[in-house]
């Protein structure tokens, strides 16, 4: 019996393999039949590489001539990384960084069935998640840019899997600190120097990590407290940055790192070059207000009007699949995992924080900035459907008994 149930989990593993390897090949094939990108952003950091390069990579130096709106040593891991491909491979170094794109994709299907295994998912089941992502446009576009959105989505997504691990120690050694809480420190910390658009996830996954260690999670994730925490916070960032536009706008004051940003909503921008998308100009703190408010609403939007139907199709298929955990997220509230059940309120925060800091700021073109969300609200939507279906066969199941 021991022998045969050995067999059977040797050969859901390997299923589950051939699975991830196919939706791999799929997701390669089709890059590579598409070819690389580069972007204006490949441009600016090429340039800043360049700049790096002639300083002998003394980055003191190459800070104080860097004199971009934003501190320059946010963009740091890019930058560095743009430098030393130069450096390494010359003129091919596009190449280079493209396959090494692609690398990273496939590493991402492995952690996402990593991840999906720590919350006690099958393992068939997580590598059939992981062929959702064949609807995904996120994972159909930005992996053949030549830009570092894949480094960073990888990166957020390693970030959660050593918070997850952390999560499954057993309590006696939760206070004590481990290798995988190094990790998570030096994981936040690679992160940070990777963009300033970092800041919302490591606030949001670090301080779920804290909690973590020190065992407050359970008392203080409860549903009304996440809520409360959730609706808080969206009014908050509204009100503050549209506080701060409207003085930037409308006001004498005049702040450097504000300008472009303020420049932006005065348009009445929602969407970074998506023109459909943007409204009225604001005539009053009001008007700013609103814009906020309707950029939160569009950072979740299924597609751009532009799109082609086939695109449209593919994205609302996606979206629809996570939709649906949505609504059945009730049914199974209290039938899930704990570990299930915290990582998802961590989920809503970071994708709260997330969402609240580019409605804030800008929702960059074919939103560019959800893509490292993706598979992290993907293992989520897993999660709730695995309890469905648990719940289902458990219903069908008594139901036979009482025939």
């Amino acid at each position: 019996m021991l022998k045969n149930n050995k067999k059977t989990l040797i050969s859901e593993f390997q299923l589950s393999m051939a699975v991830i390897s196919i939706v791999s090949l799929l997701l390669i094939f089709y890059h590579l039949s598409q070819g690389s990108v580069s972007s204006p952003d490949t441009g600016t950091f090429s340039r800043w590489a360049d700049l790096l390069i002639s300083h002998d990579f003394n980055f003191f130096r190459y800070y104080s001539e860097n004199n971009f709106v934003t501190p320059s040593y946010f963009y740091t891991v890019p930058v560095t990384f743009f430098a030393l491909l130069k450096v390494i491979f010359g003129d091919a170094w596009k190449v280079v960084f493209f396959f090494f794109n692609l690398v990273l994709l496939c590493g991402c299907l492995v952690l996402t069935y990593k991840i999906l295994r720590l919350l006690l998912m099958p393992s068939i089941c997580c590598a059939l998640a992981t062929g959702v992502l064949l609807l995904s446009d996120a994972y159909l576009v930005w992996p053949r840019y030549i830009l570092t959105d894949t480094i960073f989505s990888v990166s957020v997504l390693f970030l959660l899997f050593l918070i997850i691990t952390r999560l499954n120690a057993k309590n006696s050694v939760r206070l004590k600190f481990s290798v995988t809480d190094l990790g998570v420190m030096l994981m936040g910390g690679f992160i940070i120097f990777t963009r300033p658009t970092a800041a919302p996830y490591v606030i949001g996954l670090l301080s779920g990590w804290i909690l973590i260690v020190f065992r407050l999670e359970q008392k203080l994730f409860t549903y009304r407290n996440v809520a409360v925490a959730c609706v808080g916070l969206l009014v908050v960032g509204g009100v503050f940055s549209a506080t701060l536009y409207w003085a930037q706008i409308f006001t004498p004051l005049d702040v450097r790192q504000l300008s472009w940003l303020g420049e932006m909503h005065l348009e009445g921008m929602v969407v970074h070059d998506r023109p459909e998308t943007w409204t009225s100009p604001p005539e009053s703190w009001l008007g700013i207000f609103k814009i906020y408010w309707l950029k939160v609403l569009h950072f979740w939007a299924p597609w751009a009007e532009s799109y082609s139907f086939v695109h449209k199709l593919a994205n609302g298929l996606f979206w629809s699949f996570c939709a649906g955990a949505i609504l059945a997220w009730p049914l199974v509230r209290n039938r899930l995992e704990p570990n299930q059940q915290i990582y998802l309120i961590l989920l809503l925060i970071t994708a709260v924080f997330v969402t609240a800091f580019h409605a804030a700021t800008i929702i960059d073109y074919d939103w560019r900035y959800r893509y490292p969300l993706i598979i992290p609200v993907l293992i989520g939507a897993s999660c709730v459907y695995w309890q469905m279906f648990i719940w289902l066969m458990q219903a069908q199941g008594k139901g036979r008994d009482e025939r």
